[in-house]
């Protein structure tokens, strides 16, 4: 007995073959019978049998590609019953139902592009690329936001538990989510600070902070220790809410030892424009460099001088 789907594929529930008509099949070891076609979109499908068999089809460029998937059946275990039923959360994952229970998000091809998971609210919370996929504990990109929506930490976080099961009625639980962040090892941790002053006292006076940006801090492992970062840029601003000077402060042993673990970038602007007039690099010291800029009517950059010691 034959069964079309879809114009392209035939199922034959008898000798366990599928193919393309005309251009070859692949056939499924054993005797498991083909049960079901669950299709995505025209392009992309599966067809599920008993014994676990689990077949992925896809158009690649106009050409029916077709791969045994049984052993990926249940999360890389496979079982032998019969999946009875499936439905896509996405293209590359995979609810399935049968005899064995629930299986969950069956990843139908591990070379995708990225990932995405978003809280309550839709912001993205949550991603991750093939290469955290494939580590040996799965990593994953996070960020993380204050009470007012803006961003106060980014970074990889590798977790055995998988985000999926942070979720409650189908909304990211910020409780589980918070969990799940403080129980995985993150790394490449930026933190950024807002409205108070943040940099350590002697390396810059920052002021007119409110709803701006203080400090933005680097660090390769997290340790709950705010203050032992690697590197971190501190900014302060004119009453006009322009930045007037910039700190880079990075804390490298040989830097600290002579003192020149901190560079700073003075910014002069026009009151009415907001243009940057001057940038002034490390001005006081020895190695002070300035740019000074001229503009036209419309105020594009026309031209652009630069000196040692601020003589023009």
């Amino acid at each position: 007995m034959r069964h079309k789907i879809d114009s392209i594929i035939w199922v034959n529930k008898k000798d366990s073959i599928i193919g393309k008509i005309n251009t070859g099949c692949i056939s499924i070891s054993g005797s498991a019978n083909l049960l079901k076609y669950v299709a995505y979109d025209k392009r992309n499908g599966l067809i599920l049998g008993s014994s676990g068999t689990l077949i992925r089809v896809y158009d690649n460029n106009g050409t029916l590609v077709m791969q045994d998937k049984s052993s990926l059946n249940n999360n890389g275990t496979a079982v032998a019953t019969s999946i009875q039923a499936a439905d896509y959360a996405s293209r590359n994952h995979v609810v399935f139902g049968g005899a064995a229970g629930h299986i969950k998000n069956l990843e139908t091809e591990k070379q995708f592009t990225s990932l995405f998971w978003y809280d309550k609210l839709g912001r993205m919370v949550v991603s991750q690329n093939t290469k955290q996929y494939n580590k040996a504990t799965k990593a994953y990109s996070y960020t993380q936001y204050d009470a007012l929506g803006r961003i106060t930490e980014v970074g990889e976080i590798a977790q055995s538990a998988s985000i999926n099961n942070q979720y409650v009625n189908k909304q990211l639980s910020d409780a589980l989510f918070a969990t799940w962040i403080s129980g995985g090892a993150r790394t490449e941790v930026t933190q950024t600070y807002y409205d108070e002053q943040f940099a350590p006292g002697g390396i810059l006076a920052q002021v007119n902070l409110r709803k701006r940006v203080a400090s933005v801090t680097y660090e390769d492992v997290y340790d709950n220790n705010s203050t032992t970062y690697q590197s971190a840029t501190h900014y302060t601003y004119d009453i006009h809410g322009n930045v007037n000077r910039m700190a880079q402060e990075i804390k490298e042993s040989r830097l600290l030892a002579t003192g020149l673990n901190v560079k700073y970038i003075d910014y002069e602007y026009d009151l009415v424009s907001g243009k940057v007039n001057k940038v002034g690099y490390n001005v006081g010291s020895k190695d002070q460099y300035y740019h000074q800029y001229e503009y036209d009517g419309d105020n594009r950059i026309t031209k652009v001088f630069t000196s040692k010691d601020n003589i023009w």
